[in-house]
């Protein structure tokens, strides 16, 4: 009896080992799944962030490529004001120099 007992309380001892020991690794995949959790949730995070960062940087690049085609469009319009100006006294300028060439023309006709 006294060895039945022995053994009895031998297989309560294992027995309790390997419910500790299942527990043990209960415990262990529990947080090797919240691990996996935070590591997922940390992707997404840093997927959002990148995407956030991604649209601010679109949003950047629009803005700027906006307010360069409005400083082209007055640079255009700036130099065709000075194109017309430059033409208009290019012509006073020929009109000027035809007129001294009669004036002098005229001036030598009298002088002699």
């Amino acid at each position: 009896i006294k060895s039945l007992e022995h053994q009895l309380h031998q297989l309560s001892i294992n027995h309790s080992l390997e419910n500790k020991s299942l527990d043990d690794t209960s415990v262990s995949t529990k947080q090797s799944t919240q691990v996996n959790i935070l590591d997922d949730a940390a992707s997404v995070n840093t997927k959002q962030s990148t995407k956030s960062t991604s649209s601010i940087k679109e949003a950047q690049t629009t803005k700027l490529i906006k307010e360069l085609t409005q400083e082209l469009t007055d640079l255009t319009e700036e130099n065709e004001a000075l194109e017309h100006q430059f033409n208009k006294l290019s012509q006073q300028y020929q009109q000027l120099q035809a007129h001294s060439k009669q004036q002098i023309q005229s001036f030598k006709t009298n002088h002699e």
